[in-house]
């Protein structure tokens, strides 16, 4: 679904529960800008606000008087009209479909609503008109986030290059150790050709960044993604380094990079297990500690046989 899709139908799902969903800036654009283009989420939510507010308008008292509908049948005809697009999920193929024209769309609404009664229609002329009025709004609604969706992406996409020069400049006040781990990263992102790989990549710079500049926590999901092992086993001895991580800053991460698992490189209560129960589905976390390791054991080559558990049962029934 397209973003300006997903703004109009959330438009028309905060309508209907007459609340406004405060966290969709963010899924809509699938990256993390809180911080970054505060501006842009509040325009988001903005438009997403004023939208509401023109559906609401149509189902008010008098909006529905001017649409020469019975005072005795509004309260019917809202209910009846929230009931129906509180099930509905509109998707890019049903604009696409009717090309943007409102007397299809209502068309499209008139026929999912009446598909399930039978026989006479209770207040059929008012929903009709009702369904007409909403019908037209939408249309206007989606050409407008259109719009605004092009202009709200540059805004954000401005934002972070904004961000990136201050903290290249704030980069450039850290001592060598502290930049490290910053040109490791770079390097290894300026290897890629790929933008989705690229653009996670400078969204773990920045986080790595922030986190190891500072006191604060970071947790990462799959470090070892898009990295050499070589440089993950260096990120993780560089925060396990007090001399360099003068801040104390705690890094959390999962990985499938079994070479970390050496007690040169962590420390024992550092490494924790996650095994699924193939019974109930239910995940178990557990602790090196609770196994009796001696400091010179091997771990990873214990892990690999099974020895500790969390390794995949690989049935060899296939007859090459």
């Amino acid at each position: 679904m397209s973003i300006a899709v997903s703004i109009v139908s959330t438009i028309i799902k905060s309508a209907v529960k007459s609340e406004v969903e405060n966290e969709l800036s963010n899924e809509l654009f699938g990256i993390s800008i809180d911080g970054i283009s505060e501006k842009g989420i509040n325009k988001i939510n903005d438009f997403i606000n004023k939208g509401k507010s023109k559906i609401d308008n149509i189902l008010s008292e008098d909006k529905m008087k001017s649409l020469a509908i019975s005072e005795d049948n509004m309260a019917y005809v809202v209910a009846e009209i929230k009931g129906l697009f509180s099930e509905m999920e509109f998707t890019d193929e049903i604009f696409r479909q009717f090309k943007y024209d409102s007397l299809n769309l209502y068309d499209f609404l008139w026929g999912k609503y009446s598909e399930n009664k039978t026989g006479y229609i209770e207040c059929e002329g008012d929903i009709k008109k009702t369904l007409l009025a909403i019908s037209e709004t939408l249309i206007k609604l989606m050409c407008e986030s259109e719009e605004f969706v092009k202009d709200i992406s540059i805004q954000i996409s401005n934002s972070v290059d904004d961000t990136r020069i201050e903290m290249r400049e704030e980069f450039n006040k850290l001592d060598t150790y502290n930049q490290m781990i910053l040109k490791i990263l770079e390097q290894n992102q300026n290897a890629k050709t790929m933008k989705n790989m690229n653009t996670k990549l400078e969204n773990k710079n920045i986080s790595i960044f922030i986190s190891y500049s500072s006191d604060d926590g970071m947790v990462v999901d799959e470090l070892d993604k898009s990295l050499h092992p070589y440089l993950v086993q260096y990120i993780v001895e560089l925060f396990n380094n007090i001399d360099v991580n003068k801040s104390n800053s705690q890094l959390i991460f999962n990985t499938h990079d079994t070479n970390l698992l050496d007690l040169n490189v962590l420390r024992r209560d550092q490494i924790w297990f996650v095994e699924k129960n193939n019974d109930n589905g239910v995940s178990d976390l557990f602790s090196l500690v609770d196994f009796s390791v001696r400091k010179s054991e091997n771990i990873e080559k214990g892990y690999l046989l099974g020895r500790y558990g969390t390794v995949p049962f690989i049935k060899n029934d296939i007859n090459l």
